[in-house]
């Protein structure tokens, strides 16, 4: 049920993209379509994982305002915990036909594409695209390419 609200409004193929950066480009389509997988399934146990770290804590969630700018758009919000702990979020959108599709989602300030392509890049650096792959399969129960 969530994997399913999550594909609705989650661009998995951009948000895999962009955390990859430059080294997209230098894999195989076969690669890429993997990557896509992987990466999705990668972010959707880290989204189930802080569900269930934080569900009953979680107090509010409110709106605070939108931007869109042509075919992009920006969504500020806060969550507040039972303790009075307030989480910015910001979620950066793109436009897909008649719907706007989530590519990042900044927490606390700190990109989530961002986070990954650095991790990503430094992966890549020390080894091999392979590895990399491994690396998230090993990280995603029951992971299929």
């Amino acid at each position: 049920m969530i994997r399913k609200e999550l594909d609705q409004r989650i661009d998995w193929a951009t948000a895999a993209r962009s955390s990859l950066g430059r080294h997209w480009a230098k894999r195989t389509r076969a690669e890429q379509t993997e990557f896509v997988s992987l990466f999705s399934r990668l972010l959707e146990e880290t989204f189930i994982d802080k569900f269930q770290t934080y569900h009953g804590e979680l107090d509010k969630f409110e709106y605070l305002g939108e931007k869109i700018l042509d075919e992009y758009a920006s969504v500020k919000a806060q969550i507040s915990t039972k303790d009075h702990i307030v989480h910015p979020v910001e979620y950066r959108l793109q436009k897909s036909g008649q719907d706007w599709r989530v590519y990042d989602v900044l927490l606390e300030g700190v990109s989530l594409v961002k986070n990954y392509r650095d991790q990503f890049d430094e992966i890549l650096a020390k080894s091999s695209y392979e590895k990399l792959a491994a690396d998230l399969r090993a990280k995603i129960p029951q992971a299929s390419p």
